[in-house]
């Protein structure tokens, strides 16, 4: 139902992501259907999965509830059911049901041992509701696996969702309902009128130090780039969440990402870069004197326009790291007038393209 809600109603195709060196990524999107608008981006390190959301704007004129599950899965088979809020208090005994208001929450550990950082510093200004639930659910899975007689089947074609009744809902009378005990946590957002709502937590697995980690994000300096001493820095930084710009950094790889939505907002003069030339996704890593490594993937699907950045300073001899079949990618350096480097990837293929270059 999702696919052909998101395909068929669609406004806008803006979505991808890139990778560096073939561990850690990124990827974007500009999700915009006919009720509801926002855009995202996800960042994926090691065993940490940062999620920025931002330009959330409800379209539809009647008010209904806008959700980011931050998850549910169940508990039946776990030996120990432990829900943990704030890195002290323990939940045991269920069924339970609790609804946090903005802050009340800095970290939620769930049943199967999932952190969930929901960075406060950066969504105090938000107007939002953390919204527990841990019980019996009953579910409908209009599959064929769980009908009823298995010779009164509504299917017609799972492919198109086209089944029997037309009103989609009066075909669940057929299936058999299934019930587990399950364990949901979701972030309800009040603040999707004007556009102007965001949001952003991280996912932690097997976090070492977790208190620590944490407790570092208060760390007040928050420019990657005005010392070598990265042991000041948060954790994570949302270097920008701007209309048209989500920048962030991950302060472990030193890895700076970028997503441009919008050809009206090129000029990003974080980092080490200065501008890119079309809505794209890239990341770069490392810091000068010496080599910095870059991957950028382009937004246009066709390959109708030539991808370029430009990099703040002198920059020479960039050399491709992402595989290139039968000379499909080409990246080139030149010195502009101003002192800065331009950076141009000529290609045939639609894939991220990776490669490192170092300080003239």
């Amino acid at each position: 139902m999702f696919e052909g809600y998101s395909n068929i109603t669609a406004k806008n195709w803006l979505a991808g992501g890139t990778s560096i060196d073939k561990q850690d990524g990124m990827f974007s999107n500009d999700f915009f259907v006919y009720d509801l608008a926002f855009r995202r981006s996800i960042y994926c390190f090691n065993n940490r999965l940062t999620v920025l959301t931002t330009n959330m704007k409800l379209l539809e004129r009647n008010r209904r509830p806008v959700v980011t599950t931050l998850f549910q899965s169940n508990f039946t088979e776990l030996d120990e059911v432990v829900l943990t809020f704030n890195s002290q208090t323990k939940i045991t005994e269920f069924p339970y049901e609790q609804t946090f208001d903005v802050n009340q929450l800095e970290s939620i550990i769930d049943h199967r041992k999932l952190t969930y950082y929901l960075h406060p510093n950066e969504n105090q200004n938000q107007s939002y509701q953390i919204k527990i639930r841990y019980g019996e659910q009953e579910m409908t899975y209009c599959n064929q696996q769980y009908l009823i007689d298995p010779k009164n089947n509504p299917i017609i074609d799972m492919k198109s969702k086209k089944f029997r009744e037309p009103n989609f809902e009066d075909n669940e009378k057929y299936f058999r309902t299934t019930k587990d005990q399950f364990g949901l946590g979701y972030i309800e957002h009040l603040q999707v009128d004007d556009g102007t709502g965001s949001f952003v937590y991280t996912i932690l697995i097997d976090q070492d130090n977790l208190d620590r980690w944490i407790s570092e994000h208060s760390y007040e300096d928050r420019d990657p780039w005005s010392s070598t001493d990265l042991s000041r820095l948060p954790p994570t930084i949302i270097l920008s969440k701007t209309d048209d710009q989500h920048i962030f950094y991950d302060r472990e790889t030193d890895t700076t990402c970028y997503a441009c939505f919008s050809k009206d907002h090129l000029n990003v003069n974080i980092g080490f870069v200065q501008s890119f030339g079309e809505p794209c996704f890239a990341m770069v890593r490392g810091r000068g004197p010496g080599t910095i490594r870059v991957s950028i993937a382009t937004t246009d699907f066709m390959l109708k326009e030539t991808m370029w950045m430009v990099l703040k300073g002198q920059w020479d001899n960039p050399q491709l790291i992402s595989e290139d079949e039968n000379g499909s990618v080409h990246v080139r350096s030149e010195i502009l007038d101003n002192g800065d480097t331009k950076i141009t990837v000529w290609q045939r293929i639609y894939l991220p393209v990776e490669f490192h270059i170092t300080q003239a």
